[in-house]
C-alpha cells in the first residue's frame, strides 16, 4: 500500500469538511455526503478523519439482506451519542437487489435525525449518490455538503486514446494499435504503474479479440498486477474478470468459476460496483449453463436483471433477457422464449439500437427455423442483413450469410448453401479470423459429407483441426475430433472413429460441457456397444441421458431412452 498523500483535487473538499466538522461541535445532527471511487483513498481519508477528530466511529453496513433498519438506528444512535462523528460505509451493500434501502432512508430521515445528534459521514460510490439525489430526495434536501472525493490518474496520449474494440476495427488497426502499445512499452521502462496496466489491458484485450489467448493472458495478468501496485483496485478486479473468462475460453472451467465466485465478485461488492457485479454474475451463469445446471444458471440472471432495473439500465437488461430466452429455448421452452426476445426486441426499438436489434431478429429467427417456420426465419435474416449492410459490420453479416446457409442446407439445397459459406469464408479471411473461418470450413465439410464426399470432408476437418490447436481452443478441437470421428464412421473406420470419439468426449468432460458430454457420449456409446463393449457402451449413454434430463432436452431424452430400450 502507498503511503497516503493528500491529492490536491480533495484538498478543497478536505477542508470545507473539517470546517462543517469543527463549527458543527455540539450543534446536533448533520448530513455530510461524500463521493469516492478509489478505495485506497477513501479508507485513507477515513483514517486522517479519525486522527484530525476526536470522538470519531465507523459504521460498517453489512450485505444481509433484507437489512435490519432498526438494528442500524439503534447502532447509528448509540455511536451518535457518543461521538461528533459518525462515518457510514457499505451502503452499496445494502443495494445489489432493488432500491428499498432509498425508500428506507426517505421514511426514516426524520427518526435518523433525531437519534443521532452529531454529524453523520455517509461514504457513497458515485451510482449511489446520484439515485439518493433520486430516488430519496427528502432525506437528500437535508444534506449539509456533497463532498468530491472522486479522481482519475494522469495518462499520457498513448494510455488515453484507447481502440473501441466495440465498433468493430478491422484486424490491421487492431494490429497497428497492438504493435504501437508494444513499442512504447518496450521503448519507455520508466512508466508509472498505472500507465503500464492501462497499456497491458489493451494489449491483452486487443490480443483476445485476435484469437491469442496466450498472449491475452500474459498482458492482463501483467496489467492486473501493475492496477495493484497503483492501489486501484476497481481497475484491478476488471482484469482478473477478464482473466476467469479468458481461462473459461482455454478450457480451465473449474479455476474460471473459482476466481469469478471467490475473487471478483467479493471485491465488486467490496467496492460497490454494481454494475460490473451483475456482469460477473452473468459469466458465472454462463458457466453454470454450460455445466448444465440450467437452474441455477436462470437464478443468477435473474438476479443480474434486479441489479439492471435497480441501475435504471435498460440496454443491460435486454441483453440479459436474450442470456434467460436463449437457455429457455434449449430447454424447449421456446414460447416463453419468443415472448423474452420480443420484450428485448421492443426495448432496443425504443433505444434506437440498430445491432441489437438486429441480433435479436437472429435468436428470434433460429427459433423460427427450428420449429419448421424457415420462410419467416429466412425473412428475419435477410432484414439482419441490410442492417448490418447499413452499419458496415462486415463479420456480422457473414455470420448471417452462414445462418441462412445452414437452412438451404437442411432444404436440401446445398449448392446454395456452399456459395453462402464461402462468401462468408471470403470475409473471415479479409478479416485474418482465423476462429470463425475454422468454424465455417465445419459447416462446409458437413455438406461435403451429407453428399457422399467424405474424403473432402476429412480433409476440410484436419485443416480446421489445426487452426484449434494453435489457437488452444479446446472446445473446437473437441467438436472437431467429434465431426471427424463421425466421418470415420461413415468410412467404417472403426478404431479410428474411436479414437477420435473418446479424445472428444475426454477434453468435453475437463471443460464440464454437459451438451458436448452427452451429445458425443451418444455417439461413443453406440460405437461400443456396436463393436461388443455393451457394459462400457451402456454406461456412457445411461450417463448421456442423465445429462439430457439435466438440461430438460426432451427430444434427445426420448433418443437416448430409445437406444438404451433397444439395447434391453
Amino acid at each position: 500500500m502507498r503511503p497516503w498523500e493528500l491529492l490536491p483535487a480533495h484538498a478543497t473538499d478536505l477542508l470545507r469538511l473539517q470546517r462543517v466538522l469543527e463549527s458543527a461541535q455540539g450543534q446536533g445532527f448533520r448530513l455530510l455526503l461524500a463521493e469516492w471511487n478509489q478505495l485506497p483513498d477513501r479508507d485513507a481519508l477515513i483514517r486522517h478523519l479519525g486522527e484530525a477528530f476526536s470522538g470519531n466511529a465507523l459504521l460498517t453496513l453489512t450485505q444481509d439482506w433484507p437489512p435490519d433498519y432498526a438494528a442500524v438506528l439503534e447502532q447509528i444512535e448509540s455511536l451518535g451519542r457518543n461521538n461528533s462523528l459518525v462515518q457510514v460505509i457499505g451502503f452499496e451493500n445494502w443495494r445489489l437487489s432493488r432500491p428499498e434501502a432509498f425508500k428506507q432512508l426517505n421514511h426514516r430521515r426524520e427518526e435518523i435525525a433525531a437519534r443521532c445528534p452529531s454529524c453523520l459521514l455517509w461514504w457513497l460510490v458515485p451510482d449511489d449518490l446520484r439515485t439518493i439525489a433520486m430516488e430519496a430526495p427528502d432525506f437528500w434536501a437535508w444534506r449539509t455538503a456533497v463532498l468530491d472525493f472522486t479522481h482519475t490518474q494522469e495518462l499520457p496520449a498513448i494510455a488515453q486514446d484507447r481502440l473501441n474494440l466495440t465498433t468493430g476495427p478491422t484486424q490491421s488497426e487492431k494490429q497497428e494499435r497492438l504493435t504501437e502499445i508494444l513499442a512504447y512499452l518496450s521503448e519507455n521502462q520508466e512508466l508509472s504503474a498505472h500507465t503500464q496496466a492501462r497499456l497491458h489491458r489493451e494489449a491483452g484485450d486487443i490480443l483476445e479479440t485476435l484469437g491469442r489467448w496466450e498472449d491475452a493472458m500474459h498482458h492482463l495478468t501483467t496489467a492486473e498486477q501493475q492496477f495493484r501496485a497503483a492501489d486501484d483496485i476497481h481497475s484491478a478486479s476488471h482484469s482478473l474478470r477478464v482473466l476467469a473468462v479468458l481461462d473459461f475460453k482455454r478450457g480451465h472451467v473449474i479455476a474460471a468459476l473459482e476466481r469469478l465466485e471467490k475473487e471478483v465478485l467479493p471485491l465488486f461488492l467490496q467496492l460497490g460496483d454494481n454494475r460490473s457485479r451483475a456482469i460477473t454474475l452473468g459469466d458465472i451463469a454462463q458457466i453454470r449453463a454450460d455445466m448444465g445446471e440450467v437452474d441455477v444458471a436462470l437464478a443468477l440472471h435473474q438476479e443480474e436483471l434486479e441489479v439492471y432495473k435497480c441501475l435504471g439500465d435498460k440496454h443491460s437488461r435486454a441483453v440479459t433477457l436474450g442470456d434467460i430466452a436463449r437457455i429457455r429455448a434449449a430447454k424447449g421452452e421456446v414460447e416463453a422464449a419468443l415472448a423474452l426476445h420480443q420484450e428485448r426486441l421492443v426495448i432496443f426499438e425504443d433505444l434506437g439500437d440498430k445491432r441489437e436489434r438486429a441480433v435479436t431478429l437472429g435468436d428470434i429467427a433460429r427459433i423460427r427455423a427450428a420449429k419448421g417456420n424457415v420462410d419467416a426465419a429466412l425473412a428475419l435474416y435477410q432484414e439482419m442483413l441490410g442492417i448490418f449492410e447499413g452499419l458496415g459490420d462486415k463479420r456480422s453479416r457473414a455470420v448471417t450469410l452462414g445462418d441462412i446457409a445452414r437452412i438451404h442446407a437442411d432444404k436440401g439445397e446445398v449448392d446454395a448453401a456452399l456459395a453462402l459459406h464461402l462468401e462468408e469464408l471470403d470475409v473471415y479471411e479479409s478479416l485474418d479470423d482465423k476462429r470463425s473461418r475454422a468454424v465455417t470450413l465445419g459447416n462446409i465439410a458437413r455438406i461435403h459429407a451429407d453428399k457422399g464426399e467424405v474424403d473432402m470432408a476429412l480433409a476440410l476437418n484436419l485443416e480446421m483441426l489445426d487452426i484449434f490447436e494453435s489457437l488452444g481452443d479446446k472446445d473446437g478441437k473437441a467438436n472437431t475430433l467429434w465431426s471427424i470421428a463421425k466421418i470415420e464412421v461413415k468410412k467404417q473406420e472403426w478404431q479410428a472413429a474411436f479414437e477420435h470419439f473418446a479424445a472428444a468426449y475426454a477434453i468435453n468432460l475437463q471443460l464440464s460441457r454437459l451438451d458436448g458430454i452427452c451429445y458425443v457420449g451418444l455417439d461413443l456409446g453406440q460405437l461400443l456397444c456396436a463393436v461388443g463393449r455393451r457394459d462400457e457402451g451402456v454406461v456412457i449413454l445411461q450417463r448421456s441421458l442423465a445429462g439430457f434430463q439435466k438440461l430438460g432436452w426432451a427430444s434427445e431424452i426420448a433418443e437416448t431412452e430409445a437406444i438404451l430400450k433397444r439395447l434391453d
